[in-house]
């Protein structure tokens, strides 16, 4: 069994309240407009990546099959689908963090 020393615990602890407390200065100036779009945009981004991927990678296979891990496996057809999945989730998630930090952008003219 692995034991942790409870002064490894106070390291922690300190580590996180520094962590909340520049979170904190740096939302209170970025203001709390932009801070909720920047958060909005980011669980939208998630869910909407985590939706169409499944549907994207069932039509076009960005990664070639010779190319996917697990090869003369038990679970090769499912690596090769969980890699085109992950390839397109992640497309779809950067293009709409694009989308919102423009979104973003606007947001800082208005405040």
């Amino acid at each position: 069994m692995i034991t942790i020393p409870d002064a490894a615990f106070l390291i922690v602890d300190v580590v996180l309240a520094c962590f909340y407390v520049l979170m904190f200065a740096l939302g209170w100036q970025k203001g709390i407009l932009r801070a909720v779009i920047n958060l909005a945009g980011t669980l939208a981004s998630v869910w909407i990546a985590w939706l169409l991927a499944p549907i994207l990678s069932d039509f076009v296979h960005l990664l070639p099959r010779s190319a996917a891990a697990m090869q003369n496996t038990a679970i090769a057809n499912a690596a090769y689908q969980f890699s085109n999945e992950l390839i397109w989730f992640l497309i779809v998630f950067a293009a709409l963090k694009i989308i919102f930090a423009l979104l973003e952008n606007i947001a800082k003219g208005i405040q």
